[in-house]
């Protein structure tokens, strides 16, 4: 598991304010650190145990791909 502490990111805000689609906090801090380090496949992992996330997740990997 990686490190489930908030950071200053787009991915983080809106993944912790939605907390509960993930299940937890340490999950949606989980989907966000893996979204910042390009890890897809932990990506695709939380988003098959959590399909009330993906939506999200599909937004903020799409807005985050635009502005790097």
């Amino acid at each position: 598991m990686t490190e489930s502490t908030f950071k200053d990111t787009l991915a983080h805000t809106q993944f912790g304010a939605n907390a509960d689609k993930f299940g937890g906090w340490d999950t949606a801090m989980e989907a966000a650190e893996a979204v910042e380090t390009g890890d897809i496949q932990s990506l695709r992992d939380i988003a098959s145990n959590h399909p009330e996330a993906t939506p999200l997740i599909e937004r903020i990997v799409t807005v985050s791909s635009e502005h790097r």
